[in-house]
């Protein structure tokens, strides 16, 4: 009587091979591509998405997170506190570390990437995304990357599939208008739906690069009452307007016709069809909303 053989992934019908795939865990798929070409083609049918990525460099450790799974990668001894944890630890473990997130990066629905030590050269990651464009993110966050930087990497995303860029805790640099100018020419730029840009002041923002964006937030060193007046007036002729939100540090042109003691809010009509809200929410805080 011949031994009877136990049935395996590859061998099932497959209808029932793609829903045992479809129940497994992003990077449960991941590693069942690296099996052979039969899994990595059926996986690729089925697609690989995360919902985000966050890559951060720190200065003794680089640190990957995927949903609650954390890696660290380091060439010391480091204490990690949480249940679902990874250490990979190597002398060259920001080359690892880069390599992996080039596996993982054109999966992510959201990237995040923290420059904190990236030691003055981000070479290494440009590189990386440069072998893997175009990247299919719909959202990407940039913390502490010069502007001179982030002109280097946005043109590494789809222009059609980016629609959020978040941009923060960015480091002054000379001529830090240049590039933000050479940012506001590129499609990514264009095309995306939402910005939220912190903790760089500008001292002369051109507002008029910012009013295709549905909606944004950014921070400024002043706000007169008269470019408040002219934003609103701009946003409310544009159908794709949703909501726009000005921090700012000087605020005495605003204590002129708003009370700093109170939320002022006004909410009028334009053109008889739609109504803006509009006004001095708290002490350095202006906006501007479609209901």
């Amino acid at each position: 009587m011949p031994e009877r053989v136990s049935p395996t992934l590859l061998n099932l019908p497959i209808a029932v091979a793609k829903q045992v795939l479809e129940k497994l865990e992003p990077m449960d798929r991941l590693t069942c591509r690296k099996v052979c070409k039969s899994l990595r083609t059926a996986i690729d049918t089925i697609g690989i998405n995360f919902d985000s990525i966050t890559f951060e460099v720190e200065d003794d450790y680089v640190k990957i997170i995927i949903k609650n799974l954390i890696i660290h990668y380091t060439n010391s001894e480091i204490a990690v506190d949480t249940e679902k944890k990874k250490i990979i630890k190597t002398q060259d473990f920001m080359e690892r570390a880069l390599k992996d997130l080039g596996t993982l990066i054109k999966y992510a629905k959201m990237l995040r990437i923290m420059e904190r030590e990236f030691h003055e050269d981000v070479t290494p990651l440009l590189e990386v995304l440069e072998s893997k464009k175009p990247l299919f993110a719909h959202q990407i966050i940039l913390y502490a990357f010069r502007l001179s930087e982030i002109q280097s990497i946005l043109p590494y995303f789809d222009a059609k599939s980016l629609t959020g860029i978040i941009l923060w805790d960015i480091p002054e640099e000379p001529d830090s208008s240049h590039y933000f100018e050479q940012i506001t020419q590129l499609e990514q730029w264009k095309s995306a739906k939402f910005l939220l840009f912190r903790d760089f002041s500008f001292d002369n923002l051109p507002f008029e690069q910012l009013f295709h964006f549905e909606k944004f937030i950014i921070e400024l060193e002043t706000l007169t009452i008269e470019h408040a007046i002219k934003i609103r007036d701009d946003l409310m002729k544009r159908d794709t307007f949703r909501e726009c939100t000005i921090w700012f540090k000087d605020n005495d042109s605003f204590d002129e016709i708003f009370s700093p003691e109170l939320n002022e809010r006004f909410t009028i009509r334009f053109e008889e069809e739609e109504d803006f809200e509009f006004g001095y929410e708290s002490e350095f805080k202006f906006f501007v909303k479609r209901n």
